[in-house]
């Protein structure tokens, strides 16, 4: 359907720090760079200013974006300014999110926190989680992205930064939204919605009615969907912000289509077509000429629909491959098999599928598949359209997989009981000085009573207790100072665990609310059932893990803490997490693992091990390829390799992993990536007392042997 592209557009738009240029932003751009001029570089407030003008240059140009972030740091690392050295991370952040280079992004994000803790610095931490889950939800880890909106949305409330709270519920709602949580969705919406209005937040406000009309939409509520997008055009009007009113008509004539009222809809689209011409915005005159096609596709006009494509094709982007290319092949296709020229049909249709395996696109694949079954059967190729089908109903069962869409990563919660676990031991450390103390006062005691007939000997008891006293004072006020900060952190991961027991609860009690309140109806809370039964299900599996939690209490204190760890358990797990992406990339990919294999390793470094390896395996075979994975006992340990049939590397990039250089390649289907994965495997390999070896030759695939002490 029209609507579903758009939306995209739409959410990226707010979820950063700002969005596309209206001539009052244009103004600000100006003004900034004027006031550069006056100010000495080695000034904090240069420096600022500078950080602002990079934010700007969010939808101009990335690589000016990194130019001045790269400046920002040289300036601030000369004159020690921690605040700038934070703020070029977190510009460097966003522009590899908007780069689409996830590693790197993750990164710089990671640094900036840092940076900013160092000062206490709680906006911008908030403002950073919030770009980090903006990042996660652009690639579809959903529950990853929902953790840190949470996170971004505490620090953002300590900070009193209501228009930051205000953009995380609303960017929380369209992440909810996304996985089919429309109860939740909308209970984050209406919730940035009411800080909005407070704040009197008009773009933000505009955005919020959008975003309604996105959910309401979802949810084939037509009637309010297109009252919030008014009310969205009203308000973005009002402020000059022209460049998204386009999208809106684009989505106002989505609803018409929807409701088969084609005439009004192809008003809708033009009226968008005409928009986008005068703002120069390619990709929404391509979105608008392709729903002007379905439009005339619907009335079987295939003159129309071709003219309208071939329009389109002339304003898409060919060197990149996305959802643009795939509908515009997928409409051509439907065009041809209207007329009956199948083999011209077939032709697109294929080429729209390939792209959109290609990039991932799995609702499109499902599309494409099912055109092209449709398209065989009605040319008497009954097998060419069973096969098809099939594929169509593979991505189909995957795409709307429950356990993909509710599965929660608890990596997080384990890493923080686990730190929690590491502050009770140091507790006990503490006490355990407090009673050496008071031992080595009372031997103190003793010793001045037995040195009563000899001065020199009570002068040197003293002194002896005095610098030991002294030293053990010292060692109490570190481990004081250090279980301050651990109660902080614990305070933290106890917030975190009682947010998400109240949360299921909160938006059960938040429904009945809106219903009292007359801001649902009775028709649209009875579609909200079914999602609160599942928010009870969810809040009795959750509380199932904190009694197990609970039971757990480990005495260990080190980052690596080892434990006896089933090699197969942690195989199959990411062996399930990327079956999908193998199928995608058609890798067949075989496992020889016994069952009774034990290591004695770090349960979460050893999962991370693995992940890494069998994900730079898939990343860098090619289509067609294989990838074998083997675990046997030899000699007291457990050997564990990872073949692929792959491009292989040569001795020269091999050396460079070992000295613990960060290698960088791209893999098969251009999958970007910085290399950290393999240095990080290789330091936790390390840290478990294992050894690490690499064969590999170009084009000759590479096999990673690692090897761990057996339990």
């Amino acid at each position: 359907m029209p609507l579903k592209r758009i939306i995209s557009i739409l959410v990226i738009g707010i979820l950063l720090l700002s969005s596309r240029r209206s001539f009052a932003q244009h103004t600000i751009f100006d003004s900034l760079v004027k006031q550069l001029s006056t100010l000495a570089p080695t000034d904090t407030n240069y420096i600022n200013t500078l950080s602002t003008l990079g934010i700007h240059y969010q939808h101009r140009s990335m690589d000016s974006m990194l130019f001045i972030a790269d400046k920002i740091l040289t300036l601030s690392n000369k004159i020690n300014y921690t605040k700038g050295i934070g703020n070029g991370n977190k510009l460097k952040g966003i522009a590899y999110i908007n780069l689409q280079n996830k590693e790197l992004a993750l990164y710089h994000d990671s640094v900036a926190i840092a940076y900013y803790n160092k000062i206490n610095d709680i906006k911008g931490i908030g403002a950073v989680y919030n770009n980090m889950a903006v990042l996660l939800n652009s690639y579809g880890e959903y529950n990853s992205a929902n953790l840190f909106y949470q996170k971004s949305i505490t620090y953002r409330q300590q900070a009193n930064d209501l228009k930051g709270v205000g953009d995380c519920h609303t960017n929380m709602g369209n992440n909810l939204m996304a996985v089919g949580d429309y109860n939740g969705a909308l209970v984050h919406m209406l919730e940035g919605l009411s800080i909005r209005k407070k704040i009197n937040d008009l773009e933000g406000l505009g955005n919020s009615y959008s975003n309604l009309g996105n959910l309401y939409y979802y949810m084939h509520n037509y009637k309010k969907s297109e009252e919030s997008y008014w009310e969205s055009f009203r308000i973005k009007k009002s402020i000059g912000s022209y460049y998204e009113l386009s999208n809106l008509y684009i989505n106002i004539g989505g609803i018409h289509f929807e409701k088969q009222n084609y005439d009004s809809a192809n008003y809708y689209f033009y009226e968008a077509l005409k928009l986008s011409k005068n703002n120069s915005d390619n990709e929404s005159i391509v979105i608008s000429l392709n729903n002007i096609s379905e439009v005339a596709i619907q009335q079987h006009n295939y003159d129309e629909a071709f003219k309208a494509l071939r329009e389109a094709e002339k304003y898409a982007d060919h060197s990149i491959d996305n959802e643009s290319k795939i509908v515009i092949n997928l409409r051509k296709s439907i065009c041809y098999s209207g007329i009956r020229e199948y083999p011209k049909a077939i032709t697109h249709a294929t080429l729209a599928l390939n792209t959109a395996i290609k990039i991932g696109a799995k609702r499109l694949i499902v599309e494409t598949s099912e055109t092209l079954s449709e398209i065989y059967e009605k040319n008497n190729d009954s097998k060419s359209a069973l096969t098809y089908y099939k594929l169509s109903k593979q991505y189909s069962d995957s795409v709307y997989n429950e356990e993909n869409i509710t599965k929660f990563n608890d990596y997080e919660y384990k890493y923080k009981i686990q730190d929690k676990e590491q502050e009770i031991l140091r507790l006990e450390t503490s006490k355990k000085l407090e009673q050496e103390k008071n031992k080595l006062l009372k031997t103190g005691f003793i010793l001045l009573l037995v040195a009563i007939g000899g001065i020199s000997l009570l002068t040197y008891s003293i002194n002896g207790n005095r610098k030991k006293e002294k030293h053990i004072n010292e060692l109490i006020n570190k481990q004081n100072e250090a279980l301050e900060q651990h109660n902080k952190f614990k305070d933290k991961v106890f917030s975190i665990v009682a947010h998400d027991l109240r949360s299921p609860i909160a938006s059960i009690q938040s429904m009945f609310s809106l219903l009292d309140q007359g801001l649902i109806s009775q028709e649209d809370f009875m579609t909200f059932r079914k999602d609160m039964t599942h928010q009870v299900n969810t809040l009795s599996l959750l509380l199932e893990n904190l009694l197990s939690w609970s039971k757990k209490q480990m005495q260990k204190g080190l980052q690596t803490n080892r434990s006896v760890v089933i090699v197969k358990e942690i195989m199959d797990q990411n062996l399930a997490l990327f079956n999908e992406i193998s199928i995608s990339k058609q890798i067949d990919v075989k496992s020889n693992v016994s069952e009774n294999l034990e290591i004695m390793a770090d349960v979460d470094q050893f999962d991370l091990i693995i992940r890494n390896l069998l994900s730079n395996a898939i990343k860098f075979t090619p289509k067609g390829g294989s990838i074998l994975l083997n675990a046997k006992e030899e000699k007291g340990q457990i050997k564990i390799s990872v073949k692929d049939s792959g491009v292989g590397m040569t001795q020269s990039t091999i050396d460079k992993i070992f000295a613990n250089e960060i290698v960088s390649h791209k893999g098969t289907n251009g999958e970007k990536g910085t290399g950290l994965g393999l240095s990080l495997t290789k330091e936790f390999i390390e840290n478990n007392s294992g050894t690490f070896n690499i064969c590999s030759k170009p084009d000759q695939g590479t096999e990673i042997t690692i090897t761990f002490n057996q339990a």
